[in-house]
């Protein structure tokens, strides 16, 4: 009668841990709801992974992922899938010429234009990686900023553009975009004497904007997409464009610093198409949105989220708080900072 009570006992058991066991199956658009309720919720990881139905130990990855990209690049679903096909030498060449023309597309892009060329069947990425590596002698590797593009196109200096008509205060608008953590306490806190407050990382969210000496033009959150692309910026740019097209202002120059995704040639010519002029700051310039993140930075972070409380209408609040006065005087200021860099350039 013990034995079968114990047996019983170890079956319970068994039982039990292959029920724990059991892996919680997900998909992309739960990845993209999990993401969702960190930012627009504030839910912290736990909560937020068990509304989304997301394995717990999982979304602690996918948060870090996230908020490596900044905040603009939603996390991805690792998928294992055999190799349908196989790398042959004559591909190599193709890989090579494809990636010396778009040395930024992802891995996937690269799968997917190769089965156009070749008309083979689908090879896994970590096959298709492998060849590259091996075969073709190419990495990917993080961008410098002052790689690539410009190695070859230099960008103009303040002087060269104040010669050519360039005036802070009068004929330019202001661009950038921030990532920051949402995390909407303040740094320091009360706690006794011989404990310290523990703070949660938040998660990561990025804001583009723009600003001139009459005020703001535009804020946007950027909408998180599954792989690096100019589409946001593109899209942002369109709209800052059609708000100067209304205001008869027509032919500014629209500053923005040397980052890869603002600088890349369809940026600039997209710009140029419009009659407006593609400013990119040098390094270490100072750009007149920096101050205008750290007010809304502030305004955000002022006073932690309640219960019902969002997140959306707290960044709009933010960027609202944002006065043509403000904008002046940052502008006046980046002004000031800019004569100064001129005359160290002089001695």
């Amino acid at each position: 009668m013990e034995t079968t009570t114990v047996q019983e006992t170890l079956q319970d058991k068994t039982v039990e841990r292959k029920v724990r066991s059991q892996y919680k199956k997900y998909n992309q658009s739960q990845i993209e709801h999990f993401v969702q309720l960190l930012q627009e919720e504030g839910l912290s990881v736990v909560k937020a992974a068990e509304k989304s139905g997301i394995p717990r130990s999982t979304a602690y990855e996918l948060r870090k992922q996230f908020n490596k990209s900044g905040g603009s690049i939603l996390p991805s679903k690792r998928i294992h899938r055999k190799s349908t096909g196989s790398i042959k030498e004559e591909h190599a060449q193709f890989l090579v010429d494809y990636i010396d023309q778009n040395p930024f597309v992802s891995l996937k892009e690269v799968q997917q234009e190769l089965v156009k060329a070749v008309g083979e069947p689908a090879i896994s990425l970590s096959t298709l990686r492998i060849h590259m590596d091996d075969q073709c002698a190419l990495s990917f590797k993080r961008a410098d900023h002052l790689s690539g593009e410009w190695t070859t196109r230099k960008p103009k200096s303040l002087r060269d553009w104040m010669g050519e008509g360039l005036r802070l205060t009068e004929n330019c608008v202001f661009l950038d975009q921030v990532n920051f953590n949402l995390q909407t306490t303040r740094s320091r806190s009360w706690s006794h004497k011989e404990s310290t407050k523990a703070i949660k990382r938040g998660i990561d969210i990025a804001i583009i904007g723009c600003i001139s000496p009459n005020g703001t033009i535009n804020f946007s959150k950027v909408n998180p997409v599954p792989h690096e692309t100019i589409s946001p910026i593109a899209e942002f740019l369109t709209e800052v464009m059609d708000v100067l097209d209304r205001h008869a202002m027509k032919h500014y120059h629209i500053v923005m610093d040397s980052a890869r995704i603002h600088s890349h040639d369809l940026v600039e010519s997209a710009v140029n198409a419009r009659g407006y002029r593609a400013v990119f700051l040098t390094p270490n310039s100072y750009n007149p949105m920096e101050a205008c993140w750290s007010k809304i930075k502030f305004n955000i972070k002022r006073t932690p989220l309640d219960a019902a409380d969002k997140l959306t209408p707290r960044i709009k609040l933010a960027c609202e708080s944002v006065t043509p006065e403000d904008c002046l005087q940052w502008i006046q200021q980046s002004q000031s900072m800019w004569e100064m860099h001129l005359l160290e350039q002089e001695k």
